[in-house]
């Protein structure tokens, strides 16, 4: 039987090991405090725009 002893080498961490908390009332938080807009209010604001866009077009 042969045996191997390897000796692993010390990696230096550049950055911390961060987490995400998903929610309901934003898609993401970072635990660097960096939040991510849900996507219902992208297709609130989406709505939005597409009334105003056909309220424009009937006017002209």
């Amino acid at each position: 039987m042969v045996r191997y002893e390897i000796e692993s080498p010390i990696v230096e961490v550049e950055h911390l090991p961060g987490g995400v908390d998903i929610g309901i009332k934003e898609l993401g938080v970072c635990s660097n405090a960096q939040v991510f807009a849900s996507a219902k209010d992208y297709w609130r604001m989406s709505q939005k725009l597409n009334r105003k866009q056909r309220a424009v077009s009937h006017k002209a």
